[in-house]
């Protein structure tokens, strides 16, 4: 066990030292001006100077980059080029529970449309609500994100005024009450996103179950009497999950693109709207710190998931 965790915590610095160094390449590399970007009418060579002093942007890039990565090792990702009395963290921190909700109820949504289709076709593969099921959900998967939000927005909001649209206020507030009201404004976001996923889950969970459903354990169980749903639910599913849970780790990544678009699209004011901002704004700092924080978060959700895996399954090996 204890092998295993240090094999993967050493693979997660990896990746992160990796991340890092990759964005702030990027940024430094591929941006124009940013002095003259970032303070446009406000330039003058005392203004760039004192900009050039605070962030550093005179040094070499390695110099820049050490200097960077000692801060952020002790949880400071510096100051927001265009707010530059306003730290990064607080405004990754400040716009990050809207971003939690629209993420994780799009994967509620998802796990309860994904599952119980997936439970109920599997009892008769190739039948007709498999055929229907399987070709809606794949029909709906072809449709742009960015063309489903407007018909969702039409449908939910507009038509039948069931949720509220891009043009409502949103914000989080930890009171029952206000917490029901911002995932209630986030409904639509969270639908959207949660399309890719039930399509993700539902077919690889669909195709495990068949494929246990027809082990010789499951004949066993049914010459002895014991129910469908019986052996459905408890000898079949468990080892199936495992295949779901994978799944959930690795598309991860798309999930949260998928959350930063909706939220730069619905103007929610999440770290999807944040990084627009960011990128608009040529707040490099800004950029940085979000990418480095999206990819600790992917990395140690599917560190998470991989561990899951050895917990539901004991065969898989932690080696």
């Amino acid at each position: 066990m204890l092998k295993y965790f240090i094999k993967r915590v050493m693979a997660l610095v990896l990746i992160m030292i990796v991340v890092s160094l990759a964005s702030f390449w990027l940024l430094r590399f591929t941006s124009g001006n940013v002095v003259n970007n970032v303070l446009g009418t406000d330039y003058t060579p005392q203004n760039a100077k004192a900009f050039i002093d605070q962030f550093g942007l005179d040094r070499g890039f390695w110099a820049q980059y050490a200097s960077w990565a000692w801060h952020a090792l002790h949880g400071d990702l510096g100051y927001s080029y265009t707010a530059r009395s306003t730290t990064v963290n607080s405004q990754i921190l400040a716009s990050l529970p809207l971003t939690l909700v629209v993420g994780l109820s799009s994967q509620v949504i998802a796990l309860v449309v994904a599952v119980p289709l997936a439970v109920l076709v599997s009892r008769n593969p190739n039948g007709l609500l498999d055929r229907i099921t399987t070709t809606a959900i794949f029909l709906l998967l072809a449709i742009p994100s960015f063309v489903l939000i407007v018909f969702a927005i039409q449908f939910f909001s507009v038509t039948h005024h069931w949720l509220p649209g891009s043009d409502a206020a949103v914000s989080w507030s930890w009171t029952p009450a206000g917490a029901w009201n911002s995932i209630h404004s986030v409904l639509v976001g969270s639908m959207v996103v949660a399309v890719g996923s039930i399509a993700s889950y539902y077919r690889f969970l669909r195709s495990d179950l068949i494929a246990n459903l027809q082990e010789d354990f499951v004949l066993m169980a049914r010459s002895k009497g014991i129910s469908n749903a019986r052996i459905l639910w408890r000898h079949v599913f468990r080892p199936s999950s495992t295949t779901l849970i994978a799944s959930i780790g690795l598309s991860l990544g798309n999930v949260i693109a998928g959350v930063l678009v909706v939220e730069g699209a619905l103007n929610f004011p999440g770290i999807g709207l944040l990084l627009l901002g960011a990128i608009n704004g040529d707040d490099w700092n800004m950029i940085q710190g979000i990418a480095v924080f999206v990819g600790f978060f992917v990395v140690v959700i599917i560190f998470i998931a991989d561990f899951l895996l050895t917990v539901v399954d004991p065969r898989i090996p932690r080696e």
